[in-house]
């Protein structure tokens, strides 16, 4: 399955071997170590890979842009590794009908129960589920603008860690979303600790005291 330029996976790749490897972004080399455990009939691969088919991740060459038509074609390639990662009640499978059915990424849109395939696997701490949760909550993506909702999954995601959630709490203080009032010294505070985790939105923020400068 991989082209003559692709990383290799390693010898005796296991599952955890490639859920670092995605956890550090290196999603070519993941998709591959991927493979390669469902090639060898190891299921536990499965709902991780349906995620990055659906999601257009560690494909090479990147695909473009997407039409309807495109995200069904690539929703059809992943819905049986989603549909047996979901059998096996797995974050990443319930991740990934949750981002399908809010998102309409080759389903009809269902955003209640895209919701609630989301809610499941940020409970069983996948950070992405959190992360996603957050943003819908807080853009009102089809659906009401819920801020405390928003606030809880993206406080839920920074305490593992997450950059770009702990950003995004650092901007919701910053707004005063969710509390009683802006409180722009915490704000900064998030900005530092995302800041030493690379998210390079809040050294931005930091470096001009203002997040929309």
């Amino acid at each position: 399955m991989a082209t003559p330029n692709s990383p290799a996976p390693e010898a005796g790749t296991d599952y955890g071997q490639a859920l670092a490897a995605y956890q550090k972004q290196e999603f070519r080399k993941a998709r591959l170590m991927l493979e390669e455990l469902i090639t060898a009939g190891d299921l536990s691969a499965s709902g991780l890979y349906g995620f990055m088919i659906v999601m257009g991740e560690g494909q090479d060459p990147s695909p473009p842009s997407k039409t309807g038509n495109d995200w069904k074609t690539q929703y059809a390639l992943a819905r049986p590794w989603i549909e047996k990662g979901l059998a096996r009640h797995d974050p990443w499978a319930e991740s990934a009908k949750g981002m399908v059915l809010t998102q309409a990424l080759g389903e009809a849109r269902n955003t209640p129960k895209g919701l609630e395939y989301l809610r499941m696997a940020a409970m069983k701490g996948n950070v992405f589920a959190m992360h996603a949760l957050g943003m819908i909550n807080i853009n009102g993506d089809h659906m009401t603008a819920n801020p405390a909702e928003a606030r809880k999954w993206f406080a839920m995601a920074a305490q593992q860690n997450s950059p770009a959630d702990i950003y995004n709490l650092g901007l919701m203080d910053w707004n005063g979303a969710a509390i009683s009032k802006p409180d722009k010294q915490n704000a900064m505070a998030q900005w530092k600790r995302a800041a030493q985790l690379g998210e390079e939105r809040a050294i931005r923020a930091l470096a001009r005291g203002d997040p929309y400068r």
